[in-house]
């Protein structure tokens, strides 16, 4: 409103439509210019696309085996049974490991299935051929009878990981109460 009531309304409708315009052809010059660039593009002659398309296969081929080595994780064992055991001990094992694959070796996570298993392993990547270990902590407080515990290792391994499994049977502390209880 406060531009048409203006003393000159003339100049103000022809600055407004200059502004429109210019506007216009700013888009349309965009336009062209991404029109003229995908021309360019269709325009390639078919030798050309098939010496882009040859040298992009090449370049595949040549990156694409490495990519796709993995190292190979070879365990001594991949169960480990600590037997009876009581309520309340702790116990450990260590999972001894190969790397029997072509590259380095990386285990990027030890991951248990509960908190009464802690993990300790090889963090450096494991040269091929070298060994390396995982150590797992069991904390038997609050268990009783049989216990299984997975343990998941990802790794640069097929498949992305390995599954390692702590069993053992907690035995239950008897509970007697009253003035006859043992000592």
């Amino acid at each position: 409103m406060f531009f048409f009531n203006n003393k000159k309304p003339n100049a103000m409708k022809s600055l407004i439509t200059s502004f429109v315009l210019l506007l216009a052809v700013g888009l349309f010059a965009c336009q062209d210019k991404q029109a003229s660039s995908s021309t360019e593009v269709t325009t390639t002659t078919p030798a050309m696309q098939t010496s882009n398309a040859t040298d992009n296969n090449v370049a595949t081929a040549t990156t694409a085996p490495n990519e796709a080595k993995l190292a190979k994780i070879e365990f001594d064992q991949n169960q480990h049974d600590f037997g009876n055991i009581k309520a309340g001990e702790i116990v450990k094992h260590k999972f001894k490991f190969k790397n029997i694959g072509d590259v380095p070796l990386v285990i990027s996570d030890v991951k248990p299935t509960c908190g009464c298993t802690t993990t300790n392993f090889t963090k450096t990547p494991v040269p091929p051929g070298n060994e390396g270990e995982i150590e797992l902590q069991f904390d038997s407080s609050g268990k009783s009878g049989p216990q299984h515990k997975p343990v998941t290792v990802l790794a640069n391994v097929e498949g992305g990981q390995t599954q390692l499994v702590l069993t053992a049977v907690v035995a239950s502390q008897p509970t007697i109460a009253g003035p006859y209880r043992n000592q």
